[in-house]
């Protein structure tokens, strides 16, 4: 069986389904990394909470989970909801 990690083609090494060799874990997932870093880093470094963490959360992994558009959506929505209080109408 292959490795979860959607970029790897390794053969997983362990019951969680990850290889072990591409450094994604099911708590560091290959969706949230890039240039040496994970979205949570950026998210903790500039103390941006809850809304404005999901924008770049589902902004830096549009197209690598799930469909892009709608990551793209959900980014808009929790932008929304952090400039007008609500979710969109």
């Amino acid at each position: 069986m292959k490795c979860k990690t959607s970029n790897c083609s390794n053969l997983m090494g362990s019951a969680n389904g990850f290889c072990g060799d591409c450094n994604a874990t099911p708590i560091n997932p290959s969706h949230y990394q890039g240039a040496g870093m994970q979205a949570i880093d950026v998210i903790e470094a500039f103390k941006l909470g809850y809304n404005l963490g999901n924008v770049i959360k589902y902004v830096l992994r549009a197209g690598k989970k799930d469909d892009r558009n709608q990551d793209l959506d959900k980014a808009i929505a929790y932008l929304w909801r952090e400039r007008y209080g609500t979710w969109k109408p």
